[in-house]
């Protein structure tokens, strides 16, 4: 590129950038479960020794402390898959952004997981998401998937980030009757229409993208996914779309 190293460098600040503003957003879900003697677990960027994740966290806490881990950060530890985290029964905060994982698996049975980041991986696939019946925070962003899809069942998501991705239908969002907060800017979306799924939302739509193709027939769409959701703010193309006071 003919400005290859001032790129460079502006992407190693957004790769900073999205990490540190998903950490907070994995601890603000409200209403946690309390665990005596919790055990919040951060290995950010730590060599796991050739080990998967539960067998690190068995060798360091033992089989019987394993319930009592609530909060685990797994940023960039080179992580290629997601073993199976289903003895994690306590565990509600879930990082593992900036990793090397294509694929969404081992989570089935997390019934008390409220947050998971997911940001900047390989993910080509919404999926394994089946029983999370707690999750409240998901988080895609900066991946390579291309559709919108498995998301039946979260009925308690209050935000969904799928920005910078390669989707160019927005579908698949039916029964999300708890979401507040949709973010899908710097996708290629040509297909609007399933916006209309979207009711109450009191936060806002995030569309922001040059990408994405705005024809009169989805700014019809747009208006009459405003009018369903009055309180919200739809943001299209950096303008903030109707009157709505979410931020």
């Amino acid at each position: 590129m003919r400005f290859g190293s001032s790129v460079k460098q502006f992407q190693q600040i957004s790769v900073c950038m999205v990490l540190l503003i998903s950490i907070p957003l994995l601890f603000s879900c409200q209403g946690k479960r309390e665990v005596s003697d919790e055990i919040r677990v951060g290995l950010n960027e730590k060599d796991l020794g050739g080990k998967t994740i539960m067998e690190y966290l068995r060798s360091k806490y033992g089989d019987k402390k394993l319930a009592k881990i609530t909060s685990l950060m797994l940023t960039r530890n080179q992580l290629k898959r997601i073993d199976d985290l289903s003895q994690l029964t306590n565990l509600q905060d879930l990082d593992i952004a900036a990793n090397r994982i294509e694929r969404i698996e081992g989570l089935s049975g997390l019934r008390s997981l409220r947050s998971l980041s997911l940001i900047q991986d390989g993910i080509t696939k919404i999926e394994g998401l089946e029983g999370l019946e707690s999750l409240e925070v998901l988080m895609l962003n900066h991946n390579n998937i291309k559709r919108i899809e498995g998301l039946t069942g979260l009925y308690k998501l209050r935000k969904l980030d799928l920005s910078d991705n390669n989707i160019e239908v927005i579908e698949g969002l039916e029964g999300l009757e708890s979401l507040q907060d949709f973010r899908v800017g710097g996708n290629k979306i040509r297909d609007f229409k399933g916006l209309l799924a979207l009711k109450g939302l009191t936060e806002s739509i995030t569309l922001l993208s040059q990408r994405n193709t705005v024809t009169p027939e989805a700014r019809a769409i747009l208006d009459q996914v405003q009018k369903n959701n009055p309180n919200a703010k739809i943001l299209l193309d950096k303008t903030d779309w109707g009157n709505g006071e979410g931020e």
